[in-house]
């Protein structure tokens, strides 16, 4: 059976699966201009470190995540002389800023990487990240005349550890912050406030395991942190709660005395969710846990895990939440749920049918383009080109029929409230950290064999798929308008994994054989629209390639696209 890896997307409460709302997305966020009036000299005191506001700093070195996307939220990418021990990508609001800033480290960096960069201020996630070992401690730095500071969340002196982490902790920190660099906090503020407004509690007393590394013992998420505070916010009942720390070593006895419905994996770098995964699988105590049997497993970036910027999520099935989302002439309604779907139906047609209802309704007044996808037609002759947009459907398995389902609610509000609206029928948009060709040059790495029973495919580099889109809002019409997106080609599986292998110098194997259907899509009229793609297919294979051979991140989830059962 799949497995669901969205980011703490499983249980319908808190179905924060696609178009997740980040705290500060949208256009909210600090300008980080100056505040008007001045602040006179004073110390703020920092897990017990006197930390003065004088001069806002203006050569600083991050350490950890946290610490990075809070200046990136409050305007300060600027001031960022070097990043280190990174747990993962910033969110995508932040990511054109955080993609100039030097990395210093993969790690903690060491006091000479740190002062070669003559820094005037550094922010750190964890205390112990200021060692003899590490950047230095934090009264060497001092002595140096170089300011530092923690994140209060993470004090571990008692008389300054948080009793129990609440949003109040948060806005602290970001004040302190904001009072150090003499900036304005209100928008960064008022946002996450609003977006807390609107997130409402599961009441049906779950309970939830938050596992963040370990194998013989587990390191959990305990009952005074972010992970507490994230599962209080949302309605889970943390089975460590008893356990008065932030993180703490547990013991799978309890686990198993618990039975948890949900498991949180917290992925990172150096402990995946695959990892964790496997452990949990593998160990034969912990197989027969209800949420590994089932697969209940709700997936979170490191970064997110901890008290920062991140931590606060919107719930699109929840009634408040979905009204407080700002009005907007213009929707792209994205938000799916497809791999996983097999033992989690309900939820799939949940998110694929029920939600688009009340997103037409709470856009009723707005242009909306909707993504479907070619899994609504049946697999299609190799020699017919694939189905046009006059073709019939015939979706096969609850993933495709729920999909169809969509379009038809779509459709029917799009008729019933004459919201123009347009329904994207998208084949395999593909990147260099997604889609088909990078499941095939991953394939090739490991020196796999590829599977061609499903003989074709159809793909559309990322960026013309984007643009389709976006050219898409004049098209909205009521009823719908109806485009099927996608390449021009009908492309050989075993061809395009020849070519990659070529351009990476690695010889592709195969098993299986080519099948006379295959799930295609005939994108003629949105050509003549909008005219061919001007990402060639040459040009994706070797982006591609590059990106894999030269070790490129990815985002590590297949497109499943070799499947023919409709089962996901």
């Amino acid at each position: 059976m799949p497995r669901s890896t969205s980011q703490l997307a499983l249980l319908p409460a808190v179905a924060l699966l696609g178009a997740v709302v980040l705290l500060l997305s949208g256009c909210s966020g600090s300008t980080g201009l100056p505040v008007a009036t001045t602040t006179e000299a004073a110390t703020i005191d920092n897990c017990g470190v006197d930390v003065a506001v004088t001069a806002p700093p203006s050569r600083v070195i991050t350490i950890k995540s946290t610490s990075t996307e809070m200046l990136l939220a409050l305007g300060l990418g600027d001031r960022i002389v070097g990043t280190a021990f990174q747990d993962g990508p910033v969110p995508e609001q932040w990511a054109e800023a955080a993609g100039s800033l030097p990395v210093l480290s993969d790690k903690v960096p060491s006091q000479e990487v740190v002062l070669n960069e003559n820094p005037d201020f550094i922010y750190a996630g964890w205390e112990s990240n200021f060692s003899a070992d590490g950047a230095g401690t934090r009264h060497d730095l001092a002595a140096l005349g170089i300011r530092t500071f923690v994140s209060p969340a993470a004090c571990k002196e008692s008389a300054y550890q948080p009793k129990l982490l609440t949003f109040d902790d948060i806005d602290r920190e970001i004040g302190e912050i904001a009072t150090l660099f003499g900036v304005d906090d209100s928008a960064v503020l008022a946002s996450q406030h609003e977006t807390l407004a609107g997130i409402r509690k599961d009441t049906r007393g779950l309970s939830a395991l938050w596992f963040s590394s370990g194998s013989t013992i587990p390191y959990v998420g305990a009952g005074i942190g972010a992970p507490q505070l994230i599962l209080d916010t949302i309605g889970l009942r943390n089975i460590a709660a008893d356990v008065k720390d932030t993180w703490a070593s547990y013991n799978w006895e309890s686990v198993i005395a618990e039975d948890p419905d949900v498991i949180v994996l917290v992925d990172s770098s150096w402990s995946t969710k695959e990892k964790k995964i496997a452990v949990l699988e593998s160990n034969p105590a912990t197989v027969q846990l209800s949420a590994v049997k089932n697969h209940r497993y709700l997936v979170v970036p490191f970064a997110a895990s901890e008290a920062g910027v991140r931590t606060v999520r919107a719930d699109l099935l929840d009634d408040g939440a979905l009204a407080a989302l700002p009005d907007a002439p213009n929707v792209i309604f994205m938000a799916a749920m497809k791999f996983g779907a097999t033992g989690q139906e309900a939820l799939t047609w949940a998110m694929n049918t029920y939600l688009p209802g009340r997103v037409a309704e709470r856009y009723r007044n707005s242009r909306i383009v909707a993504f479907s996808s070619g899994n609504i037609y049946p697999l299609s002759p190799l020699t017919a080109g694939g189905p046009t947009e006059d073709d019939p459907t015939g979706p096969v398995g609850e993933y495709a029929q729920s999909v169809l389902g969509r379009e038809r609610i779509f459709e029917y509000f799009s008729i019933r409230n004459g919201t123009p609206t347009t329904l994207l029928r998208l084949n395999y948009a593909v990147e260099m950290r997604y889609g088909v060709l990078v499941d095939l040059a991953t394939t090739i790495m490991e020196g796999e064999p590829i599977d061609v029973a499903m003989g074709q495919v159809n793909v559309i580099w990322q960026g013309d798929a984007n643009e389709a889109t976006l050219r898409s809002l004049h098209l909205c019409s009521s009823p719908a308008t109806v485009l099927n997106l996608t390449g021009p080609e009908t492309v050989s599986v075993r061809r395009l994994a020849q070519r990659l292998g070529a351009r990476m110098g690695k010889e592709p194997t195969f098993t299986g054989e080519e099948q006379p259907t295959a799930l295609l899509n005939d994108a003629s009229r949105s050509h003549g629209l909008f005219g061919y793609p001007s990402v060639a297919l040459a040009t994706i294979i070797e982006r591609v390639a590059d990106w894999v051979v030269g070790g490129g991140e990815t985002h590590g989830k297949p497109t499943g696209f070799q499947v023919r059962s409709g089962i996901f």
